[in-house]
């Protein structure tokens, strides 16, 4: 107690690992959710990907439902989401975890209706399947002036696969070894994006 009094970055983390691990916590959740409301706190209570309750930086509810709500649950994609969103926003947090398991969300969900003979497809590999033939897919979107909206989606694809920039190793000095917190958190919330538009059926096969 007197090293939570001095240390409350300790003190968060010995709440967290009790709401991992103790059986009986769930009872005491909701009073700790009052407790962190009512304080101000950064932190609220939530799930990992297997419902394991842990702490969780607070973030707006709506863009929480969104993210947590995009793939129909208990899916893959749905799982890999949820990975993500715990290495982004939990105590124990993994940037490069965290997009990893963003893109993989993405594959999941878009190799079904992409590369469903293809089990070994990547998310560069669905990128020039459907650069290679934009027409085989159609979008609800139908924006004007001569715009695609197949080719606009698999942009955004191509941004979320282009910018995890430590997806490989490589000699050049430049590159950074690992994703910072905030590519994790943008790339978590595009990589959202596109998987629900796949599992909605905003995108189909033409």
């Amino acid at each position: 107690i007197w090293r939570c009094r001095s240390d409350p970055e300790y003190c968060l983390d010995v709440v967290d690992w009790c709401l991992g691990n103790l059986e009986k916590a769930h009872q005491l959740t909701r009073d700790l959710v009052d407790v962190l409301d009512a304080a101000g706190s950064t932190w609220t209570v939530g799930k990992d990907a297997v419902g394991s309750r842990q702490l969780q930086e607070r973030t707006d509810p709506t863009v929480t439902a969104l993210v947590q709500t995009a793939a129909p649950a208990g899916s893959r994609e749905a799982v890999h989401l949820a990975t993500a969103w715990s290495k982004t926003y939990g105590r124990d947090r993994d940037p490069s975890s965290a997009y990893r398991e963003a893109v993989r969300a993405v594959e999941a969900v878009a190799l079904k209706i992409v590369s469903p003979n293809n089990p070994m497809a990547t998310l560069g590999s669905m990128i020039a399947d459907m650069e290679a033939k934009p027409a085989k897919w159609k979008s609800v979107l139908k924006p004007s002036s001569g715009v695609s909206s197949v080719v606009q989606i698999v942009g955004m694809m191509k941004l979320l696969w282009k910018s995890q920039l430590d997806r490989h190793g490589t000699p050049d000095q430049n590159v950074p070894l690992n994703v910072s917190q905030e590519e994790a958190e943008a790339g978590l919330h595009l990589a959202a994006a596109i998987v629900h538009l796949f599992s909605s059926g905003a995108i189909s096969v033409s």
